[in-house]
């Protein structure tokens, strides 16, 4: 191996994905079957398995790695409600923050939605005597009796995790702080958070409810980090381990421990960065990145070379005000389950998962699948995948037979049926996240990865009127590969409400700007952290040339609602530097929303700071051009939707020349995936290692502009 290896690992519901380069530079694969009741364990297999196939025992492997993971412990925990017993500090009179939530309904035009049931019951909601003001003013000091006699109620009942949350206590933390002093000495073991280390900013219920979510998820994924790091160390790991956030970049374990929150979307954030990577490639600042494995579809976007984050967002009905990059996910993968609703052919959002999985699997499933209907249709052949796993056909029409005698069809119409109603589900939740935002996605080019996202990338671009995919050839482990291309970043915003204006003291603001520059700096330097070696000494992780810092104002004008956000690069402000940010945010204003109003005052609502680590990018040797043409293995018969089947050659990815289109339709066998190449469509592999596939020309539509496009659509994190 390489000095300082990286390891990149992506843990889905289905398979955990490994994947790292070997001493030669080139890009190993590994995927295993993951353990949904003990996720650590796949993700050592894993890595035992990828030790053996670049040649070396694992131990040798692990002593000069780094290796990147992608947990969906958080998401997985908040999704199954299955998270610690959680209680709820909060200043006197407030503890029904979580329910009254913002005042409105999510789907406001349907009459008998019914709340979400927060993640903390009313019970264990208990208010204390303390007050700060709006300019940040002890009003009412703290009664730490108060504090003492909750947390002798919380332990009475079992509380496993105490959230913090006073009001204005991001001007003032003291009564915070000392609250948490006094529960983790009366309440040795709990998990305890204060919205200051969470979510430090103006918005009560964002801050209430981002700070509720890190307890209710803290325990589960410290005790996840704890488990997999001791792991890896016994395993011989010297490196270190980064965890994917949510915000796209990566970070140590101790900014995990203290905000588990911050890796709820952990897994997908990394799909984006490796978008960006083959977009770039390929000469394109617009892309949209799908990934389909066995259980979800998600999609992102990259728009001038800019990863799109939002806040906040509703993750499964909680509200998170921390910044994620903006990842809608459905349930839409190969496991999807296929089933008929009051006579409608549905498919998902239910996966049949690792365990039994599909059918075709032979392990038990019973349910049609999205897998078994691509084996029936051809798109898949039987024999071996991933792991020990192998696809049988005859349970897969089986299960797809029972499926077709509900809506009395034959088997194939059933599985083209599954076809097309999935087609236009993904294709849908694309339009979510691009139509319904003012994004024509005919304007951008599709990246396609998961297992099951190369074989659908065409049939989505069709409905989308898109006109070139990318497919890479690792598109199968597309978000652990995207770990090991992610940046390390921190990044920390603390509100400071401020009317700007002739009297504004700049001074101030440079000063608060320092201090959460010295705050997030001495955290991403780990300065005196060893969570899992408290014995060993600790210098700084990183060079300060190597640390390139970002600040910003969020503005608004005057009583708006929402900010934006701009950057002011990272030196002394002063009048100038407030001027300059003013202007800015007009333009961005405009440009957002089409109007702006320079007549109108602004105000500064909150500071950020942005510490980024640039991770040199891998020189991948893709082990390209071994043959100048198109080697065919077999013949298949392939159906696709409602179109009748026709015979279609099947070439092998590892035998693909570089720069020969394959017209389509075809497919190409990669050993982790299969590539569709729909007919009019012509596939090329090229020298960055990815296939783009082309819609040819007179396949086109005639004008761009004039093709269809739904309207807006209410969007959610789920």
């Amino acid at each position: 191996m390489a000095q300082s290896a990286v390891v990149g690992i992506d843990v889905g519901g289905t398979f955990t994905d490994v994947v790292g380069l070997d001493h030669r530079n080139r890009l190993l694969t590994v995927k295993t079957p993951s353990n949904p009741r003990d996720p650590a364990s796949a993700v050592l297999e894993g890595i035992r398995m990828f030790a053996s196939a670049v040649g070396v025992d694992t131990n040798r492997l692990l002593s000069d790695a780094t290796v990147v993971h992608g947990t969906t412990m958080g998401i997985n925990t908040l999704i199954t409600r299955t998270g610690a017993r959680t209680g709820l500090l909060c200043t006197r009179g407030f503890r029904d923050v979580l329910e009254m939530r913002v005042g409105y309904k999510e789907e406001r035009y349907e009459l008998d939605l019914p709340p979400p049931q927060p993640l903390v019951p009313r019970r264990h909601r208990i208010g204390v005597r303390e007050r700060v003001d709006g300019l940040g003013q002890v009003v009412e000091p703290l009664s730490e009796h108060d504090v003492h006699a909750a947390c002798e109620q919380f332990s009475a009942e079992g509380i496993e995790a105490v959230a913090i949350c006073f009001l204005w206590s991001f001007l003032h933390a003291d009564h915070e702080q000392r609250t948490a002093d006094i529960c983790a000495q009366a309440m040795p073991g709990a998990f305890v958070t204060t919205s200051w280390d969470v979510l430090p900013e103006i918005r009560e219920y964002d801050r209430v409810s981002t700070t509720v979510l890190n307890a209710y998820v803290g325990p589960r994924v410290v005790s996840y980090v704890d488990q997999l790091e001791r792991l890896l160390r016994a395993e011989g790991m010297t490196g270190s381990v980064l965890y994917l956030q949510s915000h796209g970049g990566v970070a140590h374990a101790d900014e995990v421990i203290r905000v588990p929150v911050r890796t709820l979307l952990s897994g997908p954030a990394a799909g984006p960065s490796v978008a960006q990577f083959f977009a770039a490639a390929a000469g394109h600042r617009n892309a949209i990145c799908i990934d389909m494995g066995g259980t979800s579809f998600d999609a992102s976007v990259v728009t001038e070379g800019t990863i799109r984050q939002a806040r906040p967002v509703t993750v499964d009905g909680v509200r998170v005000g921390l910044p994620m990059v903006d990842v809608h996910s459905v349930g839409g993968g190969g496991g999807s389950i296929a089933h008929v609703d009051a006579g409608i052919l549905r498919v998902g959002p239910s996966s049949a998962g690792a365990v039994p999985g599909p059918a075709c699997y032979g392990l038990g499933g019973r349910d049609p699948t999205v897998t078994d209907a691509n084996l029936a249709l051809g798109v898949y052949g039987e024999g071996p995948i991933a792991g020990d796993l192998s696809l049988s056909l005859a349970p897969a029409t089986g299960a797809l037979g029972g499926l077709g005698a509900e809506v009395g069809v034959e088997t194939g119409d059933a599985a083209a049926g599954v076809w097309r109603v999935l087609t236009i589900d993904l294709a849908q939740a694309v339009r979510d996240i691009t139509v319904a935002e003012g994004r024509d996605p005919r304007d951008y080019v599709l990246i396609a990865g998961g297992g099951s996202g190369p074989a659908h990338c065409c049939a989505i671009a069709d409905e989308l009127g898109i006109t070139e995919v990318i497919v890479p050839k690792a598109a199968s482990t597309l978000c652990a590969l995207g770990a090991i291309v992610t940046d390390v970043v921190y990044d920390m915003r603390r509100s400071f409400p401020t009317q700007l204006g002739a009297a504004t003291d700049a001074a101030a603001i440079g000063a608060a700007l320092d201090r959460l520059e010295v705050d997030l700096i001495a955290r991403l330097q780990g300065e005196g952290l060893d969570d899992f070696e408290p014995d060993r000494a600790v210098g700084l992780r990183y060079r300060e040339d190597d640390l390139h810092v970002e600040h910003g104002f969020e503005l608004r004008y005057r009583e708006q609602l929402w900010e934006i956000m701009v950057p002011i690069g990272s030196g002394e402000v002063d009048e100038s530097t407030l001027a300059a940010a003013v202007e800015d945010f007009h333009v961005r204003h405009h440009n957002r929303y089409a109007y702006s109003e320079p007549e109108t005052p602004c105000e500064l609502v909150s500071l950020s700071v942005r510490a980024t680590v640039h991770r040199p990018l891998p020189e991948i040797d893709w082990e390209l051009g071994a043959s100048s043409q198109w080697h065919r293995v077999e013949a298949r018969e392939l159906r696709l939707g409602a179109d009748a089947a026709i015979e279609v050659d099947v070439f092998d990815g590892a035998a693909a020349p570089v720069g020969v289109p394959l017209a389509g339709p075809a497919l190409v066998r990669e050993p982790l995936c299969t590539v569709v190449v729909a007919p009019g469509w012509t596939a090329a592999l090229e020298s960055h290692g990815a296939y783009v596939l082309r819609k040819s020309r007179e396949n086109s539509p005639p004008n761009r502009r004039q093709a269809p496009m739904n309207g807006p659509r209410t969007r959610t994190v789920d």
